[in-house]
């Protein structure tokens, strides 16, 4: 039916009946309900025609009188009011909220709340991401924080605003958590050495000669009696300790002080209790305390009496299953080997290293590089192990440390004063140790590698190189050394690393008398730093 264009229609919404007029351009099209928000089309089922009657079959209507006036009194008839619509297109207001867009708000805010938790409960040492370092928890929250505001303002199209600003403020949340609460992966020392209480707690029952019988006093007295340095005479009291590991106790106290051998472990008369007396020992009481620490808990230090009590901690001492300690999807993997390194047994701590080598550092990262630290401490000190042991100790310490450390935990200072003591001592140089040095900047190592690098040149080429512009000014020296291995692996070292300063000095060189190889390894560095540079 044609339509007139200076007509409107009538329509009526079909989810709620409501009445509307609009323009006839809008025919065909879509056009959303003032009232329900209902979204339909204009067509002929929605547009209300009114029924047109003909003369014969009206009904014969009597004539109505109405009063005569004058003038304009009669007034404009009044205009009909209708409802307010809106005409839908692609970028109209979203429609009601639906249980699905609800959920999807709901799941992001759950996100970034379970994000904010993780990143709190790793600040303690059982947490989640206890380890992690700050930079990947940032990226992680940054990840979070776009998905789930996104998640968060689709869920709420009518107030997108508002809906942003709670994102953004999880995300702020989110971003500034890890910065504040970082103790989890904070920078670490290399040896933790606890607070030990000097004297006697207040709830102590007795005096100073009930504990000395207690213990029973006799054996310390003697020794102090025979003793010229009465503060190199320890005694270390044992609670709660099985007999089988009063002696490995006893064999690690006397190695850790190398006390003489008149020193001696005692059983008491109380139910697994013993008291080690060292003698001459070459630490002091809070020294032995110290390294008690790593037996159990140190209940408390009398110096009054020379004496230590220490509750050890027999689990320390049990094998654990081979097949739990190299299982890496085992849960508690990570922490059975961490247990696995707190221990005295050389061989075990070994093995656990090497397990970890292969493990990537994603759990208890903190803990064990911290371990690791302390381990690297041990193994140049005399007394303390074999040397073959403590050999294999740091070998496996330089690959376990170049994989778990980010170079912030202490551990290139640590592997520093290792290298620098195996070095002094003549010893073999491990190589990834002395990569992982060069990756984190350590310049003490440079010396080093440059002497060893003169010895072996073909062996730490490949590390030399790493190590940039700042071995430079030491390659150009070795141009003029009559080794020719040594100026030939000089000459590649250039190449890669070299700058202007190593180009003239090549062209020197070069203007030289040398041999044929020599002058084609000068040529090729040369072309090879040209090209690098630029000229």
């Amino acid at each position: 039916m044609p339509i007139n264009a200076e007509e409107q229609l009538q329509i009526r919404c079909p989810s709620c009946g409501q009445r509307f007029k609009v323009g006839n351009e809008l025919y065909g099209r879509m056009v959303e309900c003032g009232a329900c928000e209902h979204r339909f089309r204009v067509t002929e089922e929605t547009i209300i025609r009114h029924k047109k009657f003909y003369p014969k079959d009206k009904a014969p209507i009597a004539p109505v009188s109405y009063a005569r006036l004058s003038g304009d009194g009669f007034g404009a008839p009044p205009e009909e009011v209708f409802l307010s619509y809106e005409e839908a297109t692609a970028n109209a207001t979203f429609g009601p909220t639906s249980f699905a867009r609800t959920l999807v708000g709901i799941v992001g805010s759950c996100f970034i709340v379970g994000l904010l938790l993780l990143f709190i409960t790793s600040d303690k040492n059982s947490g989640i991401l206890q380890g992690m370092t700050n930079d990947r928890k940032i990226i992680l929250a940054l990840f979070v924080s776009v998905v789930s505001g996104s998640m968060i303002v689709y869920a709420n199209p009518r107030a997108r605003i508002k809906a942003g600003m709670f994102a953004l403020m999880g995300a702020i949340a989110l971003l500034l958590t890890p910065l504040y609460l970082n103790q989890g992966n904070g920078n670490l020392t290399i040896v933790t050495k606890p607070n030990l209480p000097d004297e006697l707690p207040e709830k102590t029952e007795g005096t100073l000669d009930d504990l000395r019988e207690e213990v029973g006093y006799a054996p310390i007295e003697k020794a102090l009696a025979n003793s010229l340095n009465k503060d190199r005479v320890v005694a270390v009291w044992l609670r709660d300790t099985r007999q089988s590991n009063s002696i490995a106790v006893f064999d690690y106290l006397r190695m850790i002080s190398k006390a003489d051998d008149a020193s001696q472990v005692y059983e008491r008369k109380q139910k697994q209790c013993f008291l080690v007396v060292l003698t001459n020992s070459a630490l002091d009481l809070k020294q032995v305390a110290v390294e008690c620490f790593r037996l159990g808990e140190v209940v408390r230090t009398v110096p009054e009496l020379n004496l230590i009590e220490l509750k050890v901690e027999n689990s320390k001492f049990d094998e654990r299953p081979e097949e739990e300690l190299g299982n890496q999807k085992h849960l508690a993997f990570y922490e059975m080997n961490l247990m696995e390194m707190e221990g005295i047994d050389i061989r075990r701590i070994n093995q656990a290293v090497k397990r970890l080598i292969l493990a990537p550092p994603t759990q208890s990262r903190t803990d064990i590089i911290r371990r690791m630290n302390q381990l690297l401490n041990i193994c140049e000190r005399d007394g303390l192990y074999t040397s073959a042991d403590r050999d294999e100790l740091f070998h496996n310490l330089a690959q376990a440390i170049y994989q778990w450390s980010d170079g912030k935990d202490g551990s290139p200072e640590a592997m520093m004063q290792v290298v620098a003591s195996r070095y002094a001592s003549r010893k073999e140089m491990n190589a990834t140790a002395i990569r992982f040095l060069v990756e984190k900047k350590q310049e003490k190592v440079l010396p080093i590698l440059h002497e060893i690098w003169l010895k072996q040149p073909e062996k730490w080429e490949a590390i030399y190189i790493l190590c940039g512009e700042a071995a430079e000014q030491n390659i150009i020296t070795s141009f003029a050394l009559p080794s020719l291995p040594i100026k030939l692996s000089a000459f590649r070292i250039a190449a890669r690393t070299g700058t202007v300063v190593s180009l003239n000095a090549l062209k020197l060189v070069l203007a030289s008398d040398i041999d044929q190889e020599t002058k084609t390894a000068c040529e090729n560095a040369i072309r090879n730093i040209e090209e690098r540079i630029g000229n």
